[in-house]
């Protein structure tokens, strides 16, 4: 009913509105620069899925100071006045936004909102009153405008139940998808997948001109203040930013990068040609130049960069060595970003120097590594619905352009655009003039001008060969070094391992800190994983190290060898990673204990453990020791081991996520009271779900690959989000009925189960579990959950409406149900006659079913008909 209601508010606005356009005129605040009403277009997609959003933000530079902004505000860009009523989707939709369901099938179904842009600083400006420009007032209130659009959308167009959207736009509207990416997400619960795809928004407006100018850095600073921007940019940075005067840059898309959360997947050209001219080669704004003249700043106007700005294939080598190396530093900075590494990114960064391919038929042109830009962003929004890409499989790098000012990627073809976006007929009028004022230049001028870009050229040629020879040479090196390395691994195996040096560990020392007593500054992190070590009692005086991996080497040894006994030298150890050894003991090391005989003879020497993460999974470990004096322990990981029992966890009170799946534990028990939020057993030998009574914060519990027949213990988990039981023996879908008293459960896995291949599985299911939003890893929609209500017929379905509908026009008429409800074959698991391990007389609980259905019809045939 309530998608229903928003389909009629959704008609009753197309209605009032004229064509597709929606202006905001019921919010006094959502104003465009000279105080016209914000605006949005809405266009359904091909086939297309209510619950299914794509909104995109207009792109079309930004204004850089107070003339700047009130020329601008004549235009389309800082009024609405213009706008046109009606405008067909694939007039202002390609690309990423397209509806042509056999290029775009990932999108081509999503109704498209499509946001225009006239506030000139990318939906982030949030100043109160009005700017006076001569006899103009403007208003800098993009933050608005957004906020606005959302509750629109929210209250007319039924975003509140939407189960996907994405977040894109081009150029500046690509930077509006970065600024407002987790603003945006913020208006969705855990339950919608939501996902940003930012199209030419990677602008390098904290880098210089050519000529080592901040031309666009002043640009950008000068509207972030102008706009007061302070509060309509990503508020995650604002909170990080500790230095007021570098606030502004909460305004660019390279800080912003860095605190985003919402999964994210960038589309953008390392040699992008929008850059390339109007931050590159970029002069400062005239006031005195109007904004329809320079929509985007004096972009390709820098001294002797006139032609290069505009096309790389047009620079000399000693200009595309300076390309080459804006290229460069543009990947730099976005692979230095923590960001860009999240198993929930990617991104697609191409050679193409183009602007804004991602919203044109360039998307599906455009390759790397053999997948077009189009398929790479279908995978990245596929791999969401299973956590992402661990092993950074939705990440795309581009390759440098050639020396000699060549494309390395022949998908790009001839993509130049032959006007660029940020040219206009003045300009290339003026590239004319200048192109024939020269050719009257004098012979010796030219001969002169020949001798000195062929000098350039040498000097060029000869630094980029220096340069390849030490390449070269360092790569010959390292080859040696690593070949050394391998072979004393080999050798170290066949001998049984290693004993570590000093040496290796000194190799191994990275991330200066302090130490948290003595506040000394030194090395805290060891890494050294896949050594071929046998023995490590060399770190013993290594105090200050407090992160540890010795995961993949050879530490093994009984119970009364010890092997890890050293780390007990290691007082402020917080981390250790030792799996995929042959260890066969948890933790085993003593621990300086605090006592009153030892506390002030000691001090801070006999704190005990600190330890507050353990990974021990894949060894051959099969009891678990008393770990008590590990109290600080909030995670410990002994997955795939040999481990048969649970026990020795009582005195863990911090410990929050545990894993011991791939074990052999045929019963679950000594998890009382401990605060665990995350347990995973699968993989295990267990038959039923007991004794989980005490885990008061259990969110997530992760239960496949056993033989559990029956949910019942499951009952007492009232903090449960996430539940997997496939590939168990659930038998019977009613078995589902234990968990509905479990409030949070939104994700559940049965699939692999023998009751996940009966009649009407799923909606059974959704029938009973309504709050959730993922079955077997399958995001669950608004019209499956009606169809489970409408399947038994029960309250709320539209049966009663049915009923009462016939009853109004046809009352003296008879009412036939020709879709009957579904009747239950399965006695309630919760029936106390039902005996553990006997038979149900199915018999008798369909007839009983069938009464109770017959019921709730004369129930509702009695009241329809007695209703005015």
């Amino acid at each position: 009913m309530k998608l229903l209601l928003a389909s009629v508010l959704a008609a009753a606005v197309s209605a009032a509105d004229s064509g597709n356009l929606r202006l905001l005129s019921d919010y006094p605040d959502a104003v465009c620069l000279d105080g016209t009403p914000g605006a949005y277009y809405v266009s359904p997609g091909a086939n297309p899925s209510p619950n299914k959003f794509i909104i995109f933000f207009e792109g079309g530079g930004w204004c850089y100071n107070e003339k700047d902004c009130a020329n601008r505000s004549n235009g389309d860009l800082g009024s609405s006045k213009d706008y046109v009523p009606d405008m067909a989707r694939g007039d202002w939709s390609n690309g990423v936004t397209s509806d042509d369901c056999d290029l775009n099938p990932a999108f081509c179904d999503h109704t498209l909102v499509y946001i225009k842009y006239c506030d000139g600083d990318s939906f982030s400006g949030a100043r109160e009153g009005v700017v006076t420009v001569g006899d103009k007032d403007l208003h800098f209130k993009g933050h608005y405008i957004l906020e606005a659009v959302m509750l629109d959308l929210l209250q007319n167009y039924g975003l509140g139940d939407a189960t996907d959207v994405v977040l894109t736009g081009c150029s500046a509207g690509g930077l509006s998808t970065f600024l407002h990416s987790d603003y945006v997400g913020s208006w969705f619960d855990e339950t919608v997948k939501y996902g940003v795809v930012p199209v030419s928004g990677m602008f390098q407006m904290q880098a210089n001109n050519v000529h080592d100018e901040p031309v666009m850095p002043e640009q950008m600073q000068s509207i972030f203040e102008l706009a007061n921007a302070t509060a309509g940019v990503h508020q995650g940075c604002v909170t990080a930013n500790t230095n007021p005067d570098e606030l502004w840059k909460c305004n660019i898309a390279p800080t912003v990068y860095e605190h985003i959360e919402s999964p994210i997947f960038i589309l953008d050209s390392s040699i992008d040609s929008w850059q390339n001219g109007c931050i590159r080669t970029a002069t400062r704004v005239d006031q005195s130049v109007p904004q329809d003249q320079v929509p985007n700043g004096n972009c390709g106007t820098a001294a002797g960069y006139e032609d290069c700005g505009g096309n790389p294939a047009a620079c000399s080598p000693e200009q595309i060595y300076s390309v080459i190396e804006y290229q460069s530093a543009f990947v730099r900075t976005m692979t230095n970003a923590d960001t860009f590494w999240k198993e929930t990114n990617g991104a697609f960064i191409y050679e193409c120097s183009t602007h804004c391919s991602g919203s044109n038929t360039d998307y599906f042109e455009f390759s790397l590594k053999d997948t077009l830009m189009s398929e790479a962003v279908a995978k990245w929004w596929k791999s969401l619905d299973t956590g992402g890409d661990a092993k950074g499989g939705n990440n795309y790098l581009p390759k440098l352009w050639g020396l000699d000012s060549t494309n390395p990627n022949e998908s790009c073809g001839a993509s130049l655009a032959e006007e660029l976006p940020w040219d206009t007929k003045q300009r290339r009028g003026d590239r004319r003039k200048k192109v024939e004022k020269s050719s009257v230049k004098s012979e010796s001028e030219l001969a002169a001008s020949k001798l000195q870009a062929m000098q350039r050229g040498k000097l060029s040629r000869a630094r980029v060969a220096e340069m390849k020879e030490q390449k070269a040479a360092a790569g010959r090196i390292q080859a040696i070094h690593r070949g050394r390395e391998d072979r004393r691994k080999v050798r170290a195996k066949k001998e049984g391992g290693l004993v570590l040096e000093v040496k290796d560990v000194r190799k191994g020392l990275s991330q200066l800190a302090s130490n948290p007593f003595t506040r000394k500054h030194s090395y805290v992190t060891l890494d050294l994983h896949d050594q071929a070590v046998k023995n490590v009692d060399v770190i013993e005086s290594f105090v200050n190290v407090q992160n540890v991996d010795l995961s993949n080497n050879m530490l093994a040894g009984e119970q009364e060898d010890r092997p890890l006994a050293v780390l007990s030298k290691l007082p402020v150890l917080i981390t250790l990673d030792v799996s995929n050894n042959m260890l066969k003991e948890v933790l085993d090391f003593d621990v300086p204990k605090c006592t009153p005989a030892t506390a002030w003879e000691e001090g801070d020497n006999a704190i005990g453990s600190l330890l507050h993460s353990a990974n021990f999974s894949n060894n051959s470990i099969n009891r678990i020791r008393d770990l008590s004096d590990h109290q600080f322990l909030v995670s410990l990981d002994l997955r795939n081991n040999n481990i048969g029992e649970i026990k020795g966890l009582s005195g863990l009170k911090m410990l929050q996520t545990l894993n011991l799946g791939g074990n052999r534990i045929e019963k679950i028990e000594g998890l009382d009271s401990l605060p665990l939020i995350e347990l995973w057993l699968d993989n295990n030998k267990l038959n039923r779900v007991e004794n989980l009574g005490g885990l008061k914060r259990l969110e997530k519990l992760m239960l496949s690959n056993n033989n559990v027949k029956s949910l019942s213990g499951l009952s007492v988990c009232q903090s449960l989000r996430e539940l997997d039981l496939g590939s168990n023996s659930v038998e019977v879908v009613r078995e589902v009925e234990w968990l509905t008293e479990i409030p949070k459960l939104a994700k559940l896995t049965l699939q692999d189960n023998e009751c996940a291949s009966l009649e009407f599985y799923r909606l059974r299911v959704l029938a009973r579990l309504t709050g959730l939003s993922s079955l077997d890893a399958e995001a669950v929609t608004a019209e499956e959950k009606v169809k489970g209500i409408n399947l038994y017929g029960r309250e709320g379905s539209d049966l009663q409406n049915r009923v009462k509908t016939w009853a109004k026009h046809f009352g003296e008429t008879e009412f036939v149900n020709f879709q009957p409800a579904f009747i239950e074959p399965e006695a309630d698991p919760k029936d106390e006659k039902k005996e553990d391990g006997g038979e149900v007389d199915m018999s008798v609980n369909t007839r009983a079913s069938m009464g109770f259905v017959s019921g709730v019809l004369d129930d509702a045939m009695k009241s329809a008909l007695a209703s005015p």
